[in-house]
């Protein structure tokens, strides 16, 4: 799997993950500043994680970068805040989902509240996170 940016305007395609190994990208979100993109990724890795692309236009440089991983543990949706200095984070560990939050600025990983069944999908309002079961 790949991940493209898409210019609408021109139509214009630039590959985002280029990879010699497989990996996969299935979730990917728009940071409210428009220049970094959120994705899930296993790129180089055994397990999902959730990294960024942080785009400079001039350069046309599209880095990966991890910014959270777990041992034993793969991403299986995430959601940003509407500021997006917050991230809510559902992983698959042992058959089962888990809920945990990072503030992006310090990095700080926070883990949330045990969930009562697998989570399917995530949406955060304001101080309200909806998850379907």
């Amino acid at each position: 799997d790949d991940l493209f940016l898409v210019d609408l305007g021109t139509g214009e395609e630039r590959l985002l993950t280029p990879h010699d190994s497989p990996a996969t990208f299935p979730v990917a979100r728009f940071h409210p500043e428009g220049r970094t993109i959120y994705l899930s990724s296993n790129r180089d890795r055994e397990h999902a994680a959730l990294a960024r692309i942080r785009m400079r236009k001039r350069e046309r440089i599209f880095d990966l970068e991890v910014v959270v991983a777990r041992i034993g543990a793969g991403l299986a949706d995430f959601e940003l805040s509407d500021d997006g200095r917050a991230v809510a984070m559902v992983w698959k560990l042992f058959a089962r989902s888990e809920l945990t939050f990072a503030d992006l600025p310090s990095g700080r990983f926070m883990p949330g509240p045990p969930l009562a069944a697998e989570v399917a999908g995530l949406d955060w309002f304001r101080r309200w996170l909806a998850s379907s079961v």
